[in-house]
């Protein structure tokens, strides 16, 4: 269940080619982020979205932790169905709780990675986005139709 996430991701990847699967790593960078060390803070903005690799990332909203993520866990992945992908204010703050490697992947170039393989990614990141932990926050209905939202990312 904690994996969910970066399983959707695989999922989107399955049948890839080498190649293709070299592109997305080719625009991944891998960053460590210290015990208590902030890596993004609420309403700031960012241009990518991270899969928590080892540790763990507390996450607060207004100052309140809400959640934990673990290794697996995609973050910030909601700038993935903006119709332009390039920024998104951070709607939480995500804090190290131990010393923790992240991986983050900039939105656009993710997109762009995405959009040159076969329709059939295409197709399974959609499914990624509606399943993901997006679903049941619980202020993300300030994004209207998710299913919609998800649609038209690949306009």
């Amino acid at each position: 269940e904690h994996v969910q996430s970066s399983v959707g991701i695989c999922k989107v990847l399955s049948g890839a080619s080498n190649e293709e699967i070299l592109r997305v790593v080719d625009i991944c960078t891998l960053v460590a982020v210290e015990e208590g060390q902030c890596l993004f803070e609420q309403n700031s903005e960012g241009a990518e979205f991270g899969i928590v690799m080892t540790g763990y990332l507390g996450v607060h909203y207004n100052r309140r932790r809400v959640s934990t993520l673990i290794r697996g866990q995609v973050f910030c992945d909601l700038g993935l169905i903006q119709q332009l992908p390039n920024t998104q204010i951070r709607g939480a703050t995500f804090t190290a709780a131990v010393r923790s490697f992240v991986i983050l992947i900039p939105y656009g170039r993710f997109m762009e990675v995405i959009k040159g393989m076969h329709h059939k990614h295409e197709a399974m990141l959609k499914s990624f986005l509606g399943q993901s932990d997006l679903i049941g926050r619980e202020n993300w209905s300030q994004y209207g139709n998710l299913p919609k939202a998800v649609e038209i990312c690949f306009m």
